[in-house]
This record gives C-alpha cells, structure tokens and sequence, in this order.
C-alpha cells in the first residue's frame, strides 16, 4: 500500500464552492481509497463519502469556569411566574369591583365611591398578607333589607379566600425550595451563547468536523 498525506493536513471541510479540503476531499475526488483516522461523522461528509461503523462515540461538550452564586434581592418574586402575579392582582381588582358593587350601601362611612373602592381593595389585599379581613362582619350588620347583598358579599369573599390560600401555598413551597437552593447562573447554554459572546474568540481546529458546528 502507499501511504498519502493531504497537502493542507487537514481531516476535510466543506468550501462555499462546493469542494472538499482535506482527507474527505481526496476520497471523494478517488485519489485515495480510504483514509484512516478518528472521523466524526457529519451530514455534509456522509454525501460524499461512505462511513464504516462508529468503533468510538466520542461526545463533545464545552466546560466553562463556575460562576459564583449569585443573591436576588428579588427572588422571592421568582416563585411565581409573571403571567401568574399578573393573574393575582387582576383577580384582586376584579374581587374589589365585584364586592363593591353588590355590598350594602350602609356597609361604610364613605362619602364618595373612590373611597368605597380603596376600602374593599384594602380589606381584600390585606388577605394574602395573612392579616385578615373585616368585610364579611360588616356585611353580617346590615338591616334585613340587606341580607341578600350580604350573603352575595360573603360569597365572593369566599372564593377569594379559597384562591388566596391554594395560590400562597403554592407561593410558600415554591419559595422554600428558591431558598434552599443557591443560584448559580450559567453563562453558556448552547454554542449561540459562545458566538455571540462579545468578549470570547473561539479557537479551533482548522477544516475540522468541529468547524462546521460553528459555521
């Protein structure tokens, strides 16, 4: 047999005109009949040339140093995604409409509906902060005429109660784990991550299967 080396020395990259550098384009232009070394198997080079089965299954994976952990001042915020506090404090402001509008008029001392609305938006934010709520007593005192416009009132204060202790149960599991937990972030999750970054270069092997990745 005669042994052969690339004149570029390099195992085979795809060019933009279509040509093959390397050890792959000496077997797909048949000047060589094989060509022996630890290949990584890509899509470009199986349309030229004919693989054996893999001997080897070599992964590659990119380490970078670990971060310190970081504090969130904010994390506890983390417990619950967005679209959830979101939720929360819409269903506040639809409870404090809701409530205002069906309680008895004699329920406050207020003078003006702006007054009447802060009022019942208090009394139900005071819930999730475990400091309870005076509004199903007020009801409660209300003349007979009155009765109905209470109950309704007790009602819609008691699907807020309910929803308050599922979500700040919820809130409280989540926020333990946060806690038990020191975060520590991840500057690189994919090779996106690498290319983009503005202050790494990334140095390869020239003409590798490794270069395609990065193209």
């Amino acid at each position: 047999y005669e042994l052969t080396r690339p004149p570029d020395g390099a195992w085979g990259q795809l060019a933009d005109d279509g040509s093959w550098s390397g050890m792959i384009g000496m077997l797909a232009r048949k000047e060589v009949d094989l060509a022996l070394g630890p290949f990584a198997t890509t899509y470009n080079r199986a349309q030229v040339v004919t693989f054996t089965p893999s001997i080897v299954l070599d992964p590659l994976c990119v380490v970078a140093g670990r971060q310190n952990p970081k504090q969130n001042p904010w994390g506890f915020l983390e417990s619950l995604g967005y679209t959830t506090w979101l939720g929360i404090f819409l269903s506040l402001l639809a409870i404090t409409a809701a409530i205002t509008a069906i309680s008895p008029r004699g329920r406050t001392d207020a003078s003006n509906w702006m007054t009447r609305i802060f009022n019942v938006f208090y009394e139900l934010y005071r819930v999730p902060l475990l400091q309870g709520t005076t509004l199903a007593k007020l009801s409660l005192t209300q003349v007979s005429s009155e009765q109905v416009n209470a109950l309704a009132v007790r009602a819609v204060l008691g699907t807020w109660l309910v929803f308050v202790m599922v979500v700040m149960n919820c809130f409280t599991s989540a926020l333990v784990s946060i806690l038990a937990v020191q975060y520590v972030p991840i500057e690189f999750k994919n090779l996106q991550d690498i290319i983009h970054h503005p202050t790494i270069k990334v140095i390869i092997e020239k003409n590798s299967a490794i270069t395609e990745l990065f193209r």
